[in-house]
């Protein structure tokens, strides 16, 4: 028997389409200085609200709160998200933690170049996550196997 089901391509292509999406936009607002959780609500608003310059419809202004929320309109029903702390869950530690790991190169140069000033010299260490373990873990493959690794989405 024939199974029926809603196509939910246009809110994979809301989340991680190319070559804007709610995704790439949250990294995008993430590398620029001053950014806010509102002006990432905002931006969003303004890209793919209806009247915006992409405008999708599995995505919605809410009714309220609408400075910091954004709604996505998925195949099971309207959820409407507070983008409250959404910067800051986005950052990725590895770059706190790029001068330590690079301490570690078995490449000369690269190790001098990350050297500390003094060896008593403090540098905070970011809670490893498990992004930069794999990237850790990659960096760490032999250059051919680095190369036969395609990227994989969970």
């Amino acid at each position: 028997s024939r199974i029926e089901y809603r196509d939910n391509a246009n809110v994979l292509a809301l989340l991680e389409g190319k070559p804007v999406c709610l995704l790439s936009t949250l990294d995008d607002v993430c590398l620029s200085t001053g950014a806010t959780d509102a002006a990432y609500a905002q931006l969003l608003h303004s890209t793919f609200g209806a009247d915006g310059e992409r405008p999708s419809e599995a995505y919605a202004v809410p009714l309220f709160e609408r400075a910091i929320s954004f709604t996505v309109k998925h195949f099971a029903g309207a959820v409407t998200y507070t983008a409250t702390s959404f910067l800051s869950k986005n950052k990725d530690a590895l770059f706190a933690e790029l001068p330590a790991l690079m301490r570690t190169s078995k490449v000369s140069i690269i190790a001098h170049l990350f050297a500390r000033a003094r060896p008593d010299e403090a540098v905070p260490d970011a809670a490893p996550n498990a992004l930069s373990r794999r990237r850790k873990t990659a960096a760490a493959a032999p250059p051919q196997q680095q190369r036969s690794k395609a990227t994989q989405f969970v």
